[in-house]
């Protein structure tokens, strides 16, 4: 990054990651290890170690170009490094955001970088293919709101301390037939465990944080199609009984440290 910003100044830059990716969880944590946020041969790079590679608020945007990575604890844990987080909830199709580049990378070279464009033209790419082709989710995360909605949601998880919240019928976005679900919507998630005035301060500070979403009908993966119920432009992980190594892990992200009181 300093080679870049040496080399090649500008009065703002944007960051493309294309790999593979499963959001905050640890390496090997998914059966299918292809997956993780960024991949070289065998060795995989956690989300707090991609945060501490780059330099604070150099970045005008990040986009993911990568399968379940707009979770709340990448984008809390990336606060700081850019204005902007665009990225799928579910898995990327293939070719992900390649038939879109020559039409629409430009979008992103403007003197104010056009997301929403960017990310308009990679749904409308998608949404008009036809049976399990047609799957997309696409989200830009503004992370200037995200500290007020961790504090809100500090105050809900003070309510409801000790419980596990049961994940059986919420949206899930892993795309997978069998449990254990990792990346389940954010809003459903506190729905269930809010009443109406807390959830609509909820809704209306994620609306704050999620600037531009668009989904299809169902997203699609290797196992099968999966109708989408609920999106609100964000995952969460859902700590459960039977997880109790990972729930280690989630223990040490910023997002559970800065929302949670034990």
């Amino acid at each position: 990054m300093n080679d870049v910003t040496r080399l090649y100044p500008a009065k703002s830059y944007g960051l493309i990651v294309f790999s593979h990716g499963s959001g905050w969880l640890p390496p090997h944590t998914l059966v299918n290890g292809s997956r993780s946020i960024i991949i070289d041969n065998d060795n995989e790079m956690e989300i707090t170690d991609f945060a501490m590679a780059l330099p604070d608020h150099l970045f005008e945007f990040i986009i993911f170009e990568a399968c379940n990575m707009a979770g709340i604890e990448v984008a809390y844990e990336l606060r700081n490094k850019a204005a902007y987080i665009m990225a799928s909830s579910a898995p990327v199709v293939s070719p992900g955001f390649t038939p879109i580049y020559a039409g629409s990378i430009s979008c992103l070279l403007e003197e104010a970088a056009d997301l929403q464009r960017f990310a308009e033209n990679y749904f409308h790419y998608w949404n008009l293919m036809e049976g399990d082709k047609r799957s997309a989710t696409i989200s830009i995360i503004k992370t200037a709101g995200l500290s007020n909605l961790a504090n809100l949601i500090r105050q809900i998880n003070t309510e409801i301390s000790g419980s596990f919240l049961p994940v059986g019928n919420l949206q899930n976005y892993d795309g997978v037939l069998k449990a254990p679900f990792y990346f389940f919507d954010f809003a459903q998630c506190y729905q269930s465990l809010s009443d109406e005035n807390t959830y609509n301060a909820l809704q209306e500070c994620i609306s704050q944080c999620v600037v531009y979403k668009r989904n299809t009908p169902f997203y699609a993966t290797e196992e099968g199609t999966f109708p989408i119920t609920a999106f609100s432009g964000m995952t969460t992980f859902i700590m459960q009984r039977e997880l109790n190594d990972l729930n280690e892990e989630y223990t040490k992200l910023q997002w559970y440290k800065d929302t949670n009181t034990h």
